[in-house]
C-alpha cells in the first residue's frame, strides 16, 4: 500500500524538520511526503525542501491545506499529520495491520500521548482515546489515516449536498455563534433552557435538510428517467 502523508504547516520551522525526520527514519517502504506550508514567514518551506517530496503552498488554514496536500498526493492511504506530532516507532506495520482487516475501516488514528509527564496529560490523553474509540471522531494530533478514494468521494458528496441547501447550515452556523456567545453570563436554569432550545433547532435543521435533500435527489432521477 502507497502511502502519502500530508503535513499542514505554518510558521513550524524550528519543530518541522524532528517530525520529517521521524516520518523518513521509521517509513520502512519509502511514502510520499508532502508538506503544505500557509505563507509562512520563518522559513518553514526552506526547512522542509530537503525532507519533504513536496513542499507546496497554499491559503492559510489547516483544512484547505490538508486538502490541497490531499489532492495532490498520489498514494492510496492519506495519513495527515500535524507538524508538532511524532509518529511511534512502528506506526507504518501498525497502519498496515489496520487496513488489512476485513471489513476495511473507514479511517484510523493512532492513540495520542505527551511528551510530558503529569496527571493532567495522562487525563487529557485517555479522554482523547475514549473519545475516539467511542464516537469514531479522533484528534486531528492523532495522525488521522483514511483511503485517498474514499476521501475524495466523501469531499464531492458533501460539497453537493452543501450546494443544494446553504441556508439550512447558515441559519444554524449563525444560531450557534449568538447562543454560545450569550450564554456564559446567564444563570444555570435559563442557560439549560436554551441549550435545549438549541438543541431542538439544531434537530430541526437537520430533519429539514434530510427532507429537502431526499426531495431533491427523488426530482432529479425523475428528471433523469
Amino acid at each position: 500500500m502507497r502511502i502519502s502523508v500530508v503535513v499542514p504547516v505554518w510558521n513550524e520551522a524550528g519543530l518541522l524538520p524532528a517530525v520529517l525526520r521521524r516520518v523518513r527514519l521509521t517509513q520502512g517502504e519509502p511514502v510520499e511526503l508532502i508538506v503544505v506550508d500557509g505563507g509562512s514567514g520563518d522559513g518553514t518551506a526552506a526547512a522542509a525542501a530537503g525532507l519533504a517530496d513536496r513542499v507546496l503552498s497554499s491559503e492559510r488554514g489547516r483544512a484547505a491545506q490538508m486538502h490541497a496536500g490531499a489532492l495532490a498526493a498520489s498514494g492510496e492511504l492519506l495519513v495527515f499529520l500535524h507538524a508538532d506530532t511524532l509518529l511511534p516507532a512502528d506506526w507504518r506495520a501498525a497502519l498496515e495491520a489496520a487496513w488489512a482487516k476485513a471489513p476495511r475501516p473507514a479511517a484510523t488514528a493512532f492513540r495520542l500521548g505527551f511528551d510530558r509527564d503529569g496527571l493532567y496529560y495522562r487525563l487529557m490523553a485517555r479522554l482523547a482515546d475514549w473519545r475516539a474509540s467511542w464516537t469514531g471522531v479522533p484528534h486531528g494530533d492523532q495522525a488521522i489515516a483514511v483511503e485517498r478514494a474514499a476521501y475524495v468521494a466523501a469531499g464531492l458528496a458533501l460539497r453537493r449536498q452543501a450546494l443544494r441547501l446553504p441556508a439550512v447550515g447558515l441559519l444554524t452556523l449563525c444560531l450557534l455563534k449568538a447562543l454560545f456567545r450569550d450564554l456564559s453570563g446567564l444563570p444555570v436554569p435559563e442557560r439549560v433552557l436554551c441549550y435545549t432550545v438549541l438543541g431542538g433547532v439544531l434537530v430541526l435543521s437537520s430533519y429539514l435538510y434530510v427532507r429537502l435533500s431526499r426531495e431533491t435527489d427523488e426530482g432529479e432521477s425523475v428528471h433523469a428517467a
